[in-house]
């Protein structure tokens, strides 16, 4: 075994393992885009990224990981995520983007690079996301930032911890809410009054309440916007019931997870699931 394939050996038995999510084929797929072949390792993407920078950091976060003590599912986790990175990483160098230029992957004097400490986050991350559908939206994430030279340190930090931090029924509320226009969502709230002026609370479903309380911890987080329609005498929503799914927005902060993450890219099914339950009978 040569020198360059001691190297890659931890990072190429994480995406080996990955493959139980990412499936062999994408695995595949990339080496044949890249050049490799297709009977080599999965790992030998590495050998032809266009970015030896990243190239560096993936090695070297992969040696890392697996000198850790994990499961095997963590395993296949961390595997996974690491090849949705690549490969977004490898589409993004296909169309014709450019790695950020900036100081984002320098080691500084005492602290080690944005880059170092982001990427390891997002392994992280990955190895205690027990929703794994989560996982290639959190390589997209790693990917992308890779990319952004207006995404500074602290602001990917911020945009790692709130995307690790919302269910996969969030991401797919952030995805929905951002193409509200092709479902028809519910314009009223779930309040209506009685021939006396009285107040009631329409009868919900257990699976409506599971999702307006997701809405609103995305209002709480202040991913999510509640317009004037959805205020109790100037004050802000207090319970569900009063959330109108159609005029819910999505806030500035809310809009970089929805494109960083490339949200649009979930399964139509998950959408239609959620849409559902948010729309009139």
């Amino acid at each position: 075994m040569s020198e360059q394939d001691n190297k890659n050996e931890p990072i190429n038995e994480l995406i080996a393992v990955g493959s139980e999510i990412t499936g062999g084929t994408l695995v595949t797929a990339i080496i044949l885009a890249l050049g490799g072949a297709a009977a080599g390792p999965p790992g030998a993407i590495l050998t032809s990224v266009a970015s030896p920078t990243i190239v560096y950091f993936l090695k070297k976060l992969g040696a890392e990981v697996k000198n850790r003590f994990l499961s095997h599912r963590e395993e296949v986790r961390v595997g996974a995520t690491l090849t949705f990175a690549i490969s977004k990483i490898q589409e993004n160098l296909d169309n014709g983007k450019q790695i950020r230029q900036d100081d984002f992957f320098k080691k500084g004097v005492q602290n080690r690079s944005a880059a170092e400490e982001v990427f390891e986050g997002v392994l992280i991350a990955s190895q205690r996301e027990h929703e794994e559908k989560k996982l290639r939206f959190y390589g997209n994430l790693v990917a992308n930032i890779a990319f952004h030279p207006e995404i500074n340190r602290a602001q990917a930090n911020v945009l790692l911890r709130l995307g690790s931090s919302l269910s996969y029924t969030q991401i797919c509320l952030l995805g929905l809410i951002a193409n509200k226009d092709k479902y028809k969502l519910r314009q009223q709230n779930y309040i209506s009054k009685d021939e006396r002026g009285k107040i009631q609370v329409l009868n919900l479903k257990l699976e409506q309440t599971f999702v307006l309380q997701e809405i609103y911890d995305l209002y709480i987080k202040r991913i999510l916007e509640i317009n004037m329609s959805g205020l109790i005498l100037g004050k802000p929503i207090a319970d569900l019931e009063y959330i109108t799914p159609q005029n819910l927005t999505i806030k500035e902060i809310g809009l970089q997870l929805y494109n960083l993450m490339e949200l649009s890219d979930i399964p139509k099914e998950d959408f239609d699931s959620i849409s559902q339950l948010l729309s009139d009978p």
